[in-house]
This record gives C-alpha cells, sequence and structure tokens, in this order.
C-alpha cells in the first residue's frame, strides 16, 4: 500500500500537493472556532491525587502547581591522580 502511494506522489507531485493544502484549509476551517472553545490549562480530575495536592498547596501554603526547576551544585573540587608506583 505504502508503494502504491509512493508510486502515485511520484507521478502526480503537484496532485498530491494540491490535495494536501485542501486538507490542510479543511482542518484550519474546522480547527480555528474549536481552538476558541478549548482551555489552555487541560482537563484535571477533581478527584485525583494531583487535584488534591495542588488543593492542599493553595489552602495551607497559598502556593499553586507551578512548576519548579530545582539546581544543586558543588563548589569545584579538583582531583588529581596519585602519580603511579614503580613496577617492581
Amino acid at each position: 500500500m505504502l508503494q502504491r502511494i509512493a508510486r502515485l506522489a511520484i507521478a502526480a507531485p503537484r496532485r498530491i500537493v494540491a490535495i494536501a493544502i485542501l486538507v490542510m484549509v479543511g482542518a484550519a476551517i474546522f480547527g480555528i472556532p474549536v481552538a476558541k472553545s478549548l482551555s489552555a490549562g487541560g482537563f484535571q480530575d477533581p478527584g485525583s491525587q494531583s487535584a488534591k495536592a495542588t488543593q492542599l498547596l493553595g489552602d495551607k501554603f497559598a502556593q499553586g502547581d507551578m512548576q519548579l526547576l530545582i539546581t544543586v551544585s558543588a563548589p569545584a573540587v579538583s582531583i588529581e591522580r596519585p602519580p603511579p608506583r614503580p613496577s617492581a
């Protein structure tokens, strides 16, 4: 099946490009109005552990469920190899 599609694409590349543009325009026609109805944050199940943790953070600590990045660093330590031992 893929071989047949590849042969069609090689034989009629303009037709394939035209079909792709029509599909893209059709998806835009249906997708643009739907995008206004969707929320940016996504769905959150109120009974899930993460939703309960978010609620607890908000109630007790006045914090939200922000994404945090924590970096840990240590002072630079120079590690030198001991000189090789002479062989006997």
